[in-house]
């Protein structure tokens, strides 16, 4: 993880500082040249600075890639099945990344021209293509264990393992974004794609660093995250609901002390009035006898 973490930084580090040399020589060092900055920034892809940069930028998006492919396949389980279509794709992504630098290396090359832009232009759809297939596989993942917990805890106990924010996190959405964000105003020639590019290299590398420092904290997600929490929401909800009686006890009891017993209540609550035939006759009120 600290390599991973070394590497990129270095990596962004290199982009960064050529980006900020060839701006001053495109706008300042260099703005005379033939066609003014803009033709100086076209015929100059080829020079070492900006292919230093554009290198670097590819080899920081393969590890970025290489990173969630790991992610991906240890919150599946480490199913190989599952990871059979993004392997491919991020190999098809490689070929293509090496094919856009090869194109930008050709001196007198215009990066406008049309087997560069649909070169590029692939490249950026696989690219952003592939991170959506792993941010759809990771989010489903994740929901479904979300879903698994809220059967077994209830909906808020489950809020508590799998949020919102950890889903984002952990399936890189933002990346997918600021991809798709780059992609299009490339393909539509729109000068925001000088804006999109920044925005994307920034997630690029600010979206693993999420994703590490919740594996440094212990809070990401492993193999079998979602099974283990449930399991143990299962076996909680049945130690709640589960009805225990008392062992039966026995209980002997003397005969002759029931017997007593019963005497004893007959002394105290017989009929101690007089019997019916020595009863007096009631008389009606009102009458006297003669």
């Amino acid at each position: 993880m600290i390599a991973f973490v070394l590497s990129l930084l270095g990596l962004e580090t290199i982009y960064f500082t050529t980006t900020v040399v060839w701006a001053q020589n495109t706008w300042i060092d260099d703005r005379d040249y033939p066609g003014g900055p803009l033709g100086y920034q076209a015929d100059s892809y080829w020079r070492p600075v900006p292919l230093l940069g554009t290198i670097t930028w590819s080899i920081a998006s393969a590890l970025v890639q290489i990173l969630m492919l790991f992610r991906c396949w240890i919150i599946w389980n480490r199913s190989r099945s599952v990871m059979i279509l993004p392997i491919l794709v991020f190999l098809a992504s490689c070929a293509l990344s090496g094919v856009s630098v090869y194109q930008f290396t050709k001196r007198g090359q215009d990066t406008l021209s049309n087997t560069t832009v649909n070169f590029t232009l692939i490249n950026f759809g696989l690219t952003t293509g592939y991170n959506l297939l792993l941010t759809a596989l990771i989010a489903g993942r994740l929901l479904y264990a979300r879903h698994t917990l809220r059967a077994a805890l209830g909906k808020g106990h489950a809020r508590v393992y799998i949020t919102v924010s950890a889903i984002l996190i952990e399936s890189a959405a933002f990346d997918v974004a600021s991809s798709l964000f780059l992609m299009v105003t490339f393909a539509v020639g729109d000068s925001l794609f000088n804006v999109a590019l920044g925005v994307q290299t920034l997630v690029m590398s600010i979206a693993p660093m999420l994703v590490l420092r919740r594996v440094a904290k212990g809070k990401a997600f492993t193999e079998g995250t979602g099974t283990t929490l449930a399991d143990a929401g299962y076996r909680s909800q049945a130690r709640s609901t589960s009805i225990r009686f008392r062992p039966r006890e026995e209980v002997t009891v003397d005969v002759g002390d029931i017997e007593h017993h019963g005497e004893s209540n007959a002394s105290f609550t017989g009929d101690h009035s007089q019997p019916d035939a020595e009863k007096s006759p009631s008389e009606p009120p009102g009458l006297t006898t003669v």
